[in-house]
């Protein structure tokens, strides 16, 4: 980080939002991170998980273009991704090479009963099924049936493809945000359902009044909205809704329904709201 003070990184580079990764070298699929720690061990990633345990979708992991252009300014990728792994699974070798480290290290019935353990815990996919959770075993596998069809399956290993696709952000992106008036400002509402509330745009960084197709009206900037990928706060305060969001907001649509069904409806509830916290600490504090 100590290269974003160089003389190199443009002014037009501060004040954005970056995803960070460290290159198309480093990418590694769930599986293939498990094994460079769980081979040197005696066992594989498909020995360790059912089929039956592991999320079907709705799972974080994503390819992001953007961290190269961060890495163009900052300069921040000083390893080999090749050199990298090369390292890791040498080391997890090393170790259990030791009599003393490779005993501390569990078994595969270990692993195997902690991991049930696991799964019957809240949230978990025992848990969820065992309690009839419908909207937690719908998030994750589609269906209870789509679940119980990967029992006794095998893995179906692969990597997801690394083609190169770009979202439609519903507004001219070649104008700059700068440069975007109020009709600009409304077509981008209106691709993600709501609606640009007329309000005076002192700069991208001030925040603006926004509605969303719920009808929830929120202060945001342009710059919040259109580049960070923010929207209402409202909507994601006390549950996730994602199908919902996705009926009525093309924008998040474009990255919800190639992998979902039009028949999910979901709706978890948070435990704990993170807008909530933050209300409460505002309020105490007197901000």
């Amino acid at each position: 980080m100590a290269n974003l003070c160089e003389d190199w990184v443009p002014e037009s580079s501060w004040r954005k939002a970056y995803n960070l990764s460290s290159g198309k070298s480093y990418r590694k699929t769930t599986w293939e991170f498990m094994n460079l720690n769980l081979e040197p061990m005696g066992f594989k990633f498909e020995e360790v998980y059912p089929p039956e345990m592991m999320a079907r979708f709705n799972f974080h992991g994503q390819y992001y273009t953007d961290a190269d252009v961060l890495e163009n300014y900052l300069h921040f990728r000083c390893i080999p991704g090749d050199q990298y792994w090369a390292g890791v699974k040498a080391e997890m070798e090393r170790m259990m090479k030791n009599p003393m480290i490779a005993a501390m290290m569990p078994k595969l019935e270990m692993m195997k009963g902690r991991n049930e353990q696991l799964a019957r815990k809240e949230m978990g996919p025992i848990w969820a099924e065992e309690n009839n959770k419908t909207e937690w075993i719908q998030a994750f596998y589609g269906s209870l049936e789509e679940k119980h069809k990967l029992i006794g399956t095998e893995y179906e290993l692969h990597r997801p493809s690394e083609e190169e696709t770009f979202l439609d952000h519903g507004y001219d992106e070649e104008k700059g945000l700068e440069n975007l008036d109020a009709e600009d400002l409304q077509k981008a509402a209106e691709f993600r359902g709501g609606e640009y509330l007329k309000e005076d745009v002192k700069d991208i960084y001030t925040p603006v009044r926004w509605k969303c197709a719920f009808g929830h009206e929120f202060k945001l900037s342009v710059n919040g909205a259109l580049h960070g990928g923010h929207w209402c706060p409202e909507c994601m305060k006390n549950s996730w809704a994602y199908p919902k969001f996705a009926r009525k907001n093309p924008f998040y649509a474009q990255v919800w329904d190639p992998q979902h069904s039009p028949e999910e409806t979901y709706e978890i509830p948070m435990r704990f709201s993170a807008y909530e916290i933050r209300e409460e600490i505002e309020k105490e504090l007197g901000l």
